[in-house]
């Protein structure tokens, strides 16, 4: 990740064996969760925060998630909504891929 630019690098480096790759050449890697709403299995892709970037009155900050943001991540996606919400399947379409 290219911080300043706020980017992926491409093509980015290996920091264990320096190995050279482009975006373009890297597979998607994916995950299986299960939705508690929709009583099934999901194929999702897999997002890791690498920045969070937040507001404190006028003044923006960028700070790399720690331990306690991953937990607070884990907790809201393991939390039941506890409101009404519509479940509708987003009809198949030209850009719904």
């Amino acid at each position: 990740m290219d911080e300043d630019a706020g980017k992926v690098r491409d093509p980015s480096h290996c920091p264990h064996c320096n190995s050279q790759q482009h975006k373009r050449d890297l597979e998607r890697k994916w995950e299986t969760v299960y939705d508690r709403n929709l009583s099934q299995t999901l194929r999702r892709a897999k997002q890791t925060p690498v920045i969070i970037n937040c507001s404190v009155g006028r003044k923006r900050h960028n700070k790399r998630p720690d331990a306690g943001d991953l937990a607070v991540i884990r907790r809201i996606e393991e939390s039941d909504i506890p409101y009404p919400f519509p479940m509708h399947a987003v009809p198949e379409g030209d850009k719904t891929q």
